[in-house]
This record gives structure tokens, C-alpha cells and sequence, in this order.
């Protein structure tokens, strides 16, 4: 193999984390059949059909099958020009397992981008697996600390209790981790807990619809005094 088309390989690869696409590689006048190669040479890794690459010699990322999900929403975009965009934010429980709110891995990736995006063009291999929302995030409503940008805890347990996809035991094992590590006080869990308890049971306000959600939980928080008080003609 050529020297040069190694080094290309490697500096994609160090662009994107770890993982070499196609469209960039075609850029850098590396062919498919170079990959291929590459390939047989143990030097890559097949990762999603023929469009994207994993580098041998590159630390394997977490969560790897969400983020070349996301280095494929823009293949031709090097990674390290997307994380000051608000562009493809990994959201909802995807954001929820980077930032470590929940541990069990999920088999649908969600992705948050502005109402005025183009759409996306279907890529065979992840059409099924990629849930787009279309919403505007604020600056403060995105977390750049990661891999890839990601909904903060607070707009991610939003998202998740407006949209009603997680089950109760996930939505308070969230609201508990939120409280423990200070991402959020629980006065501000109240009204999206209202929003989601509400609808599957009769709860009169956003103290009672956090404590269902706490109890319900497998978390051994032990749920605020003040939370616990009787407020029935309290919302929060």
C-alpha cells in the first residue's frame, strides 16, 4: 500500500473519531479500491456497508454506532468543523446515554437540527435507525463537552417527558440522576414531569407527578421533603 494513501487514511481518520468516510476519502483521491485493500490489510473495518470505516490504529469511541450515525448525517464534513454547530445535536435518549442519564443502550438514534435544515438524503444503512426532530436550540440547550454536541441534561429530560417514548422507570431513573448530580434542582423537573405523568395517571400537579416518577424509579435518591408536601392546589 502507498505510503501517501496511509497517511490520508490516518488523517481522516484522525478528523472524524477514528472513523474514515467515504465521501472524504474519495476528496482526498484515496479510491475504493484503496479501501478495499485497507480492508484486507486489517488497516480498517468494515463499519456500515461500503461508506464508512473504522481506522485500526484509532481509540474506539464510545458509543461508536451512534457516532458514525452522526459523522454520516454530513459524511463530507470533517468532525472537527461540526461541534460549534447546531447542526445534527444528538438528542432525547441518545443524549441521555452520552451524558450518561442512562446506561442501556438504545437501538434508534435521535438527532436534533433546526426547523430550516435541508432534508437528509436516505442512507440505506442507518434510514431505519435515525429519528430526526426538527427543532431551534437555544446556545444553553446544547452541551459541546462530548464526542459529539448533545441536548443538556435539563432540555434532554424535556424532550423525553414532552414526547412520551421512555418508559416511566427511564424518565424518573433521568429526573433522579439529574437531581444527584446537582444538572438540575428538582423545582425545574416539575412541569415537564406534570406534562408526561398526566397523561398516563391522575396526578393533580407537578409535585406529585415528580414523586410517581421518583418512586417509580430504580433509584435510591431519597425524594426531597419539601417535594413530599401537599400542594394540591400548587402546579409546581
Amino acid at each position: 500500500m502507498r505510503t501517501e494513501v496511509l497517511t490520508g487514511v490516518r488523517i481522516i481518520a484522525a478528523k472524524n473519531l477514528g472513523f474514515v468516510p467515504l465521501l472524504q476519502a474519495q476528496a482526498a483521491g484515496i479510491t475504493i479500491e484503496d479501501l478495499a485493500e485497507l480492508v484486507a490489510e486489517e488497516v480498517l473495518e468494515d463499519w456500515v456497508g461500503k461508506d464508512i470505516w473504522l481506522h485500526s490504529e484509532s481509540d474506539f469511541p464510545e458509543f461508536p454506532h451512534l457516532i458514525a450515525a452522526w459523522v454520516m448525517l454530513e459524511p463530507a464534513t470533517p468532525v472537527e468543523q461540526r461541534r460549534s454547530s447546531a447542526q445534527w445535536v444528538a438528542s432525547h435518549i441518545s443524549a441521555a446515554q452520552i451524558s450518561g442519564l442512562v446506561s442501556s443502550p438504545d437501538q434508534i438514534w435521535h438527532f436534533t437540527t433546526p426547523k430550516s435544515s435541508a432534508i437528509l438524503p436516505k442512507h440505506p444503512a442507518y434510514s431505519q435507525k435515525i429519528q430526526i426532530h426538527r427543532e431551534d436550540l437555544e446556545s444553553s440547550e446544547i452541551d459541546r463537552e462530548y464526542l459529539i454536541p448533545c441536548t443538556t441534561p435539563f432540555r434532554t429530560f424535556c424532550d423525553l417527558a414532552s414526547e412520551g417514548d421512555v418508559s416511566v422507570r427511564v424518565l424518573g431513573d433521568i429526573a433522579a440522576n439529574l437531581i444527584k448530580s446537582d444538572a438540575a434542582v428538582w423545582t425545574e423537573l416539575l412541569s415537564p414531569a406534570y406534562d408526561y405523568v398526566s397523561k398516563i395517571t391522575n396526578v393533580s400537579n407537578g409535585r406529585q407527578a415528580l414523586v410517581f416518577l421518583l418512586e417509580n424509579s430504580k433509584s435510591s435518591l431519597v425524594i426531597p421533603e419539601l417535594l413530599t408536601e401537599d400542594s394540591s392546589h400548587d402546579f409546581t
